[in-house]
């Protein structure tokens, strides 16, 4: 049997290591947060090779007094608390006195520092726990702690390492977090010679916010700030059209530092209501300030996770203050904006440094959007229309040019005046057009092509021997000038149908622009035509997603997207998947990435909104193989596509989707899995209005009664 004995210092040091400093963004936090407890105004952090082969932090604070520099490399020596009544009373981000050390035990550091009262520096060089160097030395005023060879003595622990993109960006979302606790001291980052971070130090957490993310993020996010008995709470927080997918764009500071809490996390979610999508998130910070006796951050070495008192209080406080603060604001997105088509020229104006004011509009002047003349086509002669491009593209932009900026919810998107029952098949429309008012906007559409302009807005080709369920284009080969008519007895009973078992239905009439009546021999259908278009778009994209050709999308003018620098590095890492799918992504400055083409299904208005989530997909996931990221797109784009609530269809574009659906691979579910049709027997129907009075008694049984 062993014996009890004490472990060698060395040994000790690197048990502690393994707790304190996991990665190299662990010797990035403990280094520049101890700069910042020593009253450092400027930091500068700078790394090579990721931070295996260097990681230096230099700042311009109070410096070491030489003879209590071999001290600071002792296991629980600091100058930050005295007894155990300063435990509960911390104010500074560091007081266990176990950085130093630490990283002492697995790699190699030199510290040069020198006091304001000190004549000479003083240097001090520590490899693997062991003093290898010191001595005065010239040098400046503050402390330069330099750590190279990270992990040379224990080689396990760089296999745990990821990629050395992955590592820098963890790197920069630490120098991010204390940018944004102390917006008044000058962060600086660079990797190999390039500067990834600088913040300006002036004390704004605005200018901060918009190093942190971007500018044009910045300019949009308010100001809030309250208190109550126990608690202050104040900061920036994004308007609900700017959200992303992943809690973690939101910084909780605590006291200054940076703390990862749930209940303050749904407090600010809570806040937002149902003002949020499901599944997405704000962008901000928020500092809480209260007595340090309130809050143990003595859980983990790390010191991210805390125990809070008063926490039903603070939450509290949290959700009314964000609810409040949003009351008050416009909060209808700029039209462009919200349709993917860049920014308008007032916001594009609006400085970091002053708080944007929101203006309301009357709907007059908001609907007033000016159309660039390179996107006005004019026809000239009516002959221009048999060619098929020339009268997909006219006939797209007439409906899209009258759509409504900001539709109400409660009524519907588009109302078909009158249902057509047939169609012209081979000649233009000369007949004057008819105007039907939906939601304050005006259609236009002439007569006869109206079906044929809601199909191709549902993405449905009214041709059943060449519809796919999904595209509005039409066979090149047999060119069409209008859509061929679907036969109005159309049976929708065929071998599809019944492989697959679906019913051969018979389409009765749609309920409020939402839902389809059909019936069969026994039953009543009740189709959800949203879930019916969806699931048939994503049977369609989930073939031609990754189906990288010819077919790419050159655009003229190239799509932008701004990140900040730690979402750049995460992007750099998933470039062949991007390529794999046809997104073809470059850098464009040092936050920015553009987009030269898209994969031809990537509808053109909606190409920034639908490149943006994707790329969002891989910034929260953090792992996504090829096939899952064209599952999720498949998803994602069958939704975009798919006619919605409130739109009135024709009888003769219902029949088409349920004659499609019943093709389906899936007909019974959408893919987020919510039903498509549900069923009534004739029995249920019967005893629903108490026609069948027993179980075994039937309707006719009372035929002869008198009443």
């Amino acid at each position: 049997m062993t014996k009890i004995h004490e472990l060698p210092e060395l040994l000790a040091n690197q048990i502690a290591a393994g707790e304190v400093i996991e990665r190299p963004a662990s010797v990035v936090k403990e280094l520049v947060e101890n700069a910042i407890d020593a009253n450092a105004t400027q930091v500068e952090v700078v790394i090579e090779n990721s931070g295996l082969d260097l990681i230096k932090v230099i700042d311009n604070g109070q410096g070491i007094d030489q003879e209590e520099v071999p001290l600071a490399f002792v296991r629980h020596a600091t100058s930050k608390i005295q007894d155990r009544h300063d435990l509960f009373n911390i104010m500074t981000l560091g007081f266990r006195g176990e950085a130093l050390p630490s990283i002492a035990a697995v790699a190699d550091v030199t510290l040069q520092t020198r006091t304001q009262t000190a004549e000479t520096g003083f240097l001090y060089q520590v490899k693997g726990g062991q003093v290898a160097q010191e001595g005065p030395t010239a040098g400046r005023f503050g402390t330069i702690v330099a750590v190279r060879s990270l992990f040379y003595n224990t080689p396990a622990r760089l296999k745990y390492l990821k990629k050395p993109q992955t590592e820098m960006s963890l790197m920069v979302e630490t120098i991010n977090h204390l940018a944004m606790a102390y917006p008044n001291v000058a962060l600086t980052l660079s990797h190999n010679g390039k500067t990834l971070v600088r913040t300006p130090g002036n004390g704004d957490l605005r200018q901060v916010l918009a190093v942190v993310y971007d500018r044009k993020t910045a300019e949009k996010m308010v100001a809030f700030e309250g208190a109550s008995d126990h608690f202050k709470v104040n900061g920036y927080l994004s308007l609900p059209e700017q959200t992303r997918s992943s809690r973690s764009y939101f910084a909780v500071l605590v006291n200054h530092r940076f703390v990862k809490n749930f209940s303050v996390s749904n407090a600010i979610s809570t806040g937002y209501g149902s003002k949020l999508m499901v599944g997405r998130f704000p962008i901000g910070a928020i500092n809480i300030e209260l007595d340090p006796l309130l809050v143990d951050v003595n859980v983990h070495p790390q010191k991210a996770e805390i125990r809070l008192s008063e926490e039903g209080e603070l939450t509290e406080l949290i959700t009314q203050v964000i609810a409040d603060r949003l009351s008050g604001e416009n909060l209808i997105p700029a039209a462009l904006d919200n349709l993917g088509q860049g920014e308008t020229e007032e916001s594009s104006g609006a400085a970091v440094d002053e708080p944007t004011v929101p203006v309301k509009k009357s709907a007059k002047e908001v609907l007033s959007v000016p159309v660039k003349a390179d996107r006005v086509v004019e026809i000239d002669d009516e002959n221009q229309l048999a060619d098929v491009k020339v009268a997909d593209f006219a006939s797209r932009y007439a409906e899209e040019e009258y759509r409504p900026a900001f539709a109400d919810e409660d009524q519907p998107q588009s109302k078909v005046a009158e249902p057509l029952a047939t169609y012209q098949q081979d000649t233009a429309t000369d007949q004057p057009t008819s105007d039907t008012k939906a939601n304050g906007g005006l259609y236009a559409h002439a007569d006869t092509g109206l079906a044929a302009l809601a199909s191709q807005a549902m993405g449905l080709n009214l041709d059943s021997k060449q519809n796919d369920g999904l595209s509005g284009q039409q066979n090149q080969d047999q060119p069409k000038v209008a859509p061929k008519p679907v036969n109005q007895d159309l049976d929708l009973s065929d071998e599809t149908s019944k492989k697959t078992g679906f019913p051969s239905l018979d389409y009765i009439g749609q309920m409020h622009g939402t839902f389809l009546f059909a019936q069969d021999q026994n039953h009543l259908y009740l189709i959800d035509q949203h879930a019916a278009q969806e699931r048939l778009n994503y049977e369609y994209y989930r073939r031609v997603v990754g189906q990288v050709g010819e077919d790419q999308q050159q655009l003229l003018a190239p799509i932008t997207l701004t990140y900040s620098t730690a979402d750049m590095l995460k992007i750099a890492d998933f470039h062949e998947i991007f390529e794999q799918v046809g997104l073809h992504l470059e850098e464009f400055g040092p936050n920015t990435i553009a987009l030269y083409e898209h994969p031809a299904w990537i509808l053109a208005d909606q190409a920034e909104s639908t490149i943006a989530e994707m790329i969002d997909w891989v910034l929260h996931d953090g792992k996504l193989t090829v096939a899952a990221f064209r599952e999720k797109a498949a998803i994602m784009m069958s939704c975009k596509r798919a006619i919605k609530a409130n739109w009135h269809i024709s009888d003769e574009e219902a029949k088409t989707l349920l004659h499609d659906l019943a093709q389906a691979e899936n007909p019974y579910n959408c893919p987020h899995g919510r039903p498509v049709l549900t069923s009534f027997t004739l029995k249920e129907m019967e005893r629903m209005f108490k026609r069948i009075q027993d179980s075994h008694e039937s309707w006719q049984t009372y035929d002869t009664h008198p009443f």
